[in-house]
């Protein structure tokens, strides 16, 4: 009875079942089985080996998991808010309460044939969740993207940040539409209204 090593893992024995009484008259102390504490530190140990057997595993996917978590939880987040009789402005940040996300911009789009809003969301993960209003204002399309496309919404970023006086003299159009139209080339989002 001894510890067997197999590579990067130890394997207690089991103990065999407590059977029988222990009892005697010296007191509470020796109704206590005698390897009680010897099975506890077994097991303690077995869950050990698990959590350091599975640790380099996490570390591996854990880039590729936070990603996926984002897309996951800000798709769960839209469907759960794209039902609400709200306006844009308000489903934007109520999705980016519910997803734990940063609200970057929400700002009118001028001139499309195919969206009037576009807000976008940004995730620990440093990606950003995108949602476009169409023109009717009755559906709002969705995609996440990666940090490829932060220098297109830093200046609306930017802008979103200025006071109400700076923003009436500064447009953000050319940039709002630079954008639509990077995420268009990319297949996120399409060219114009569908029919319907």
């Amino acid at each position: 009875m001894g510890l067997e090593r197999k590579p990067n893992v130890i394997t207690f024995p089991r103990l065999p079942p407590k059977t029988g009484s222990n009892r005697s008259t010296r007191g509470p102390r020796a109704e206590r089985h005698p390897n009680q504490m010897g099975r506890a530190w077994a097991d303690i140990c077995e869950q050990a080996v698990c959590v350091v057997a599975i640790t380099p595993v996490l570390r591996a996917i854990a880039p590729m998991a936070a990603d996926e978590l984002d897309s996951l939880v800000f798709q769960m987040a839209v469907e759960s808010v794209g039902a609400l009789s709200i306006g844009f402005t308000e489903k934007a940040a109520a999705i980016a309460a519910r997803s734990r996300g940063i609200l970057l911009f929400d700002v009118r789009v001028d001139g499309d044939a195919a969206v009037q809003r576009i807000a976008a969301i940004r995730y620990p993960s440093d990606r950003t969740g995108v949602l476009a209003l169409d023109i009717r204002g009755v559906g709002i399309r969705h995609c996440i993207v990666g940090g490829t496309f932060s220098a297109l919404t830093a200046p609306l970023e930017n802008w979103t940040g200025m006071p109400l006086s700076m923003q009436a003299k500064i447009s953000v159009d050319d940039h709002a539409t630079l954008f639509l139209g990077a995420l268009r080339e990319a297949g996120h989002l399409p060219i114009s209204q569908p029919d319907s």
